[in-house]
């Protein structure tokens, strides 16, 4: 990946009443599994436990996983420019000859 690429990857995670509380984990995820008192507690954690598991594949050279469960999607990060133009535009201001000059110079 390009460091001015962006991933957006969606993991399946499941959630399960575990007594007072929730369990979570992810089938993709070997070994990710979380609890939370309540499913926003949990969810947050196991979001948490996604990106500290990503992270942790990255840093040993391992490849993400693959199937129904983990879907990565690859954007190209836009490339933003300031560009300063003059205001009334020589158009505007009756020179046509601008005008042309730079339709022709666009022209290919």
């Amino acid at each position: 990946m390009k460091k001015q690429d962006i991933q957006e990857i969606t993991v399946t995670v499941r959630i399960e009443e575990d007594g007072d509380g929730f369990y979570a984990y992810a089938p993709a995820l070997k070994g990710l599994h979380v609890g939370g008192d309540t499913i926003e507690e949990t969810l947050k954690n196991v979001e948490d436990g996604i990106h500290v598991y990503l992270d942790s594949l990255v840093a040993h050279g391992e490849p993400f996983p693959e199937g129904p469960h983990f879907k990565v999607h690859n954007y190209k990060k836009p490339i933003t420019k300031e560009i300063s133009v003059s205001w009334p535009s020589p158009m505007m201001l009756g020179d046509k000859s601008k005008t042309s000059q730079r339709k022709r110079s666009y022209a290919h």
